[in-house]
């Protein structure tokens, strides 16, 4: 469509006309070209332009034809044209390039106007385009694509001809779709539309234009050219009086507190400099403390709990914060270039990610009473954003001085009794603090009548008071940190009471007393008090019997595990039990044979004492096993781990289950699967005091419940035998004992349940559920360790015990 509108365009004007293809061969001329050089249309149709031109124009135009097809549009270009009869007709020429949708050149369309004759008003459409300044843009009402720009429209929007007209004027509003589509059909419809709207740049600039279309007609089609006119700068001006005029109602309403000045200066600030963060302080006057009340970005985590933070004044008046420069030189500027600022390390220090900003002292006459800081503005600030702020500064400055009259002559007076606590506000003079108003709660709670006390010391007023809070009152005077006093108990001749207080300082100077009484709060609590103490001993009472429960738990679980040691026991006493058997059934048959000799004899007693005092020895093995300890003492946590497998590596052998013990110490490190192979621990890094009976009983019930876990997993088929391995770490701080089975571990749902009293994962009958609780109050509760368990192919119980 694009080539089309050009063609019929440039086809209408009175002047030369001619159109070149792709290597400068002329497509077509109108009759005023051929008036113009003397040749009939079909002499020079299909020809080189060059063929037309004079010696230097031809170089002129084989140097700069490929830059005309790739910008896509010349103005006023001079040519040296030769006329049939060999004479030079000077020329300039205008042109365009049309290119299909996908950016190809099609063919140039090119205005040529004779510089020999004398001026005349030359009123054609394109030569109009060209030469006005304002931009100009020409797009299809049908489908919105711009045919035609003029050179001002591409250097105002920053797009090359070629590229421009590819565009549609979608691509430049950025309204929505059918919101231009509408404006569209009202240009089509009626003569006299007026538009303002956002219009992106090829940088990605957002400017507002005003725009007046107008409905052209070429050859039977329809276009709409539009003059862009850039009134940003208008309308943001409009904006901003609006704006101020908005801030100065809010900011001079009546009774307004000064968290919502500030939170309304940052809001308005932000918003007519485009800065993304910032802050909007006041000075406190007694101090000189910069004090913020509405801040954004990286300064929120440094408030406080009234949502404020402060800056203070050094010892040399300098005000250490990240701006702090313009307030010690008293003058207002803006950077965009951080790097050059002064103060750039307070930016540093206290974790800003600044860019650019504007540091703003606000002065009311001559009295500095806050500052203005805003920062991070993408476009960079400017002399037009300092002029807002300093006009922003006024109200603000005007609303300042408001907050300081109501402070100084109202005192809060019309919330002051509205309030159900205790209000007291103390002048300070000296070392004394004169109560000058008291609210309708203060004197119900105190008795005294505001007439009464009005002009009086605290002291004097309250003779019973400790002198604790005169220097609480003096701390908040002096650093102006609020402070709070609790349970202050008063007596005089009307009785005792107990308040709360609550000290805070005006920026006036004055100190205030925010309080409550308490004293029936304090007597209900005394009452509680002696409840408690009642409830002390039924919890007591509790308590013990739940250790006599435990204490139950921990029988049944002695008895099950006498079952066990019976079993172990039996397994210990089975081989040597048939060894005597055999011994006595062999002596039978050599005394029947009378081959019995005295040495035979001899060897018959030593080995058959050995079988029996084996026997006796695993008794008395057994029989210290459940002997109870009293008292922690010192023992080694590896020996007794050794000295228990000793007893039951018979019974594991006897269930094809493989025990492996490893240690590992910050000396050695073995593994053994020979108990008689043991090297034991030469550096005792394993000892460790607690209680060795209640130890051993943890460590086998955890070897009995890996045993059972592998016996299960066994039976279904899941392993063919059985690996119980026992590791032992130690170091300066710790001795840890880990339990692994190569079992089917511990289901995930249910793993945090184990240590529970009575739960059990064994089928019904096999377990009590009473191991493992008994096991962790033993670690944890007796012997101050912990009992833990996960998951690594089976189920691994770790004991921690802490030297």
């Amino acid at each position: 469509m694009g080539s089309q509108y050009l063609q019929r365009s440039f086809a209408r004007v009175p002047v030369g006309y001619q159109s070149l293809d792709i290597n400068g061969h002329i497509i077509d001329v109108n009759a005023e070209w051929c008036s113009m050089c003397g040749y009939e249309k079909k002499d020079v149709i299909g020809r080189w332009i060059g063929d037309f031109l004079s010696e230097p124009s031809r170089e002129h135009f084989n140097v700069n034809f490929a830059l005309f097809k790739d910008v896509g549009m010349i103005n006023e270009v001079q040519f040296e044209m030769v006329r049939k009869d060999g004479s030079v007709l000077n020329v300039t020429a205008d042109g365009k390039v049309s290119y299909d949708s996908f950016g190809n050149f099609i063919q140039t369309h090119c205005t040529l106007k004779s510089t020999d004759a004398e001026f005349s008003l030359d009123s054609s459409y394109q030569n109009i385009l060209n030469k006005t300044s304002v931009p100009v843009i020409v797009f299809s009402p049908d489908t919105s694509d711009i045919v035609d720009v003029n050179i001002a429209a591409c250097l105002y929007y920053g797009y090359l001809y070629k590229d421009f007209i590819r565009k549609s004027v979608h691509d430049l509003n950025i309204e929505p779709r059918e919101v231009t589509s509408a404006k569209i059909k009202s240009i089509y419809n009626k003569n006299e539309v007026k538009f303002r709207i956002p219009h992106r740049l090829a940088d990605g600039t957002i400017r507002i234009i005003e725009t007046r279309p107008n409905k052209l007609t070429f050859g039977g089609r329809d276009y709409i050219l539009s003059m862009i006119i850039d009134v940003t700068d208008e309308v943001r001006n409009e904006r901003k009086l609006m704006a101020l005029l908005e801030l100065s109602k809010k900011l001079l309403e009546p009774n307004i507190l000064i968290s919502e000045i500030t939170k309304t200066v940052l809001e308005y600030a932000k918003e007519l400099t485009g800065a993304e963060d910032g802050y909007v302080a006041t000075i406190d006057q007694i101090t000189k403390n910069l004090v913020l009340h509405a801040f954004t970005g990286a300064l929120s985590k440094y408030s406080d709990e009234s949502r404020r933070i402060t800056f203070f004044v050094d010892a040399n008046g300098d005000y250490v914060t990240p701006f702090g420069q313009s307030l010690d030189l008293s003058k207002a500027f803006y950077s965009n270039n951080v790097d050059e600022y002064v103060s750039s390390d307070n930016l540093q220090k206290n974790h800003l990610d600044v860019h650019n900003f504007i540091s703003f002292p606000v002065y009311l006459q001559e009295q500095l009473v806050g500052h203005i800081a805003l920062v991070n503005s993408p476009k960079g600030f400017n002399d037009a954003d300092m002029q807002v702020i300093q006009e922003i500064s006024t109200i603000f400055a005007l609303a300042v001085k408001g907050q300081m009259q109501l402070a100084e002559e109202y005192k809060f007076q019309e919330i002051f009794d509205s309030i159900v606590e205790g209000i007291a506000i103390f002048k300070p003079v000296g070392n004394k603090f004169i109560i000058t108003d008291m609210n309708k709660a203060g004197c119900k709670i105190t008795g005294y009548s505001a007439d009464d006390i009005r002009g009086k010391p605290y002291m004097e007023v309250f003779p019973g008071a400790t002198p604790e809070v005169v220097d609480i009152m003096q701390s908040v005077s002096k650093d102006g940190q609020p402070r709070r006093v609790s349970l202050q108990r008063y007596s005089d001749q009307r009785g005792t009471f107990v308040i709360d207080g609550y000290f805070f300082r005006m920026p006036t100077g004055f100190v205030v007393c925010l309080f409550r009484d308490l004293t029936e709060l304090h007597t209900i609590q005394s009452e509680l008090k002696e409840l408690n103490e009642n409830l002390l001993e039924r919890v007591e009472t509790e308590v013990g019997i739940r250790r006599r429960q435990e204490q139950i738990i921990q029988e049944q679980k002695k008895l099950a595990d006498l079952g066990q040691m019976i079993n172990a026991i039996a397994h210990q006493w089975r081989q040597p039990i048939n060894a005597l058997g055999l011994y006595s059934q062999e002596i039978v048959d050599l005394y029947e044979k009378n081959e019995i000799t005295d040495a035979y004899i001899e060897e018959f007693g030593n080995n058959t004492m050995k079988l029996i005092s084996h026997l006796s020895g695993t008794i008395d093995d057994f029989r210290c096993f459940f002997i109870s300890d009293k008292e922690k003492d010192d023992f080694e946590v590896l020996n007794e781990v050794m000295s228990l497998m000793n007893l039951f590596m018979v019974q594991f052998n006897a269930n094809d289950i493989k025990v492996t013990i490893s240690c590992e110490c910050l000396h050695k490190k073995f593994t053994c699967e020979n108990l008689t192979a043991n090297p034991g621990c030469e550096h005792s890094m394993s000892m460790v005091k607690g209680y060795r009976g209640e130890f051993r009983q943890v460590i086998l019930n955890l070897l009995h419940n890996a045993s059972d876990a592998i016996k299960e997993s066994m039976k279904c088929g899941a392993i063919r035998s059985g690996e119980i391995n026992i590791r032992v770490f130690c170091d300066d701080k710790e001795i840890r004992v880990e339990v692994g089975d190569n079992g089917s571990g511990i289901d995930d749902n249910i793993i945090d349940m184990v240590f529970n009293p009575y739960f059990t994962t064994k089928p019904a009958g096999k377990g009590t559920g009473i191991g493992l609780y008994m096991s962790k109050v033993v670690i944890e509760d007796h012997m101050g360790g912990k009992l833990s368990v996960y998951n690594n192919k089976g189920a691994v119980f770790v004991v921690t015990l802490y030297k």
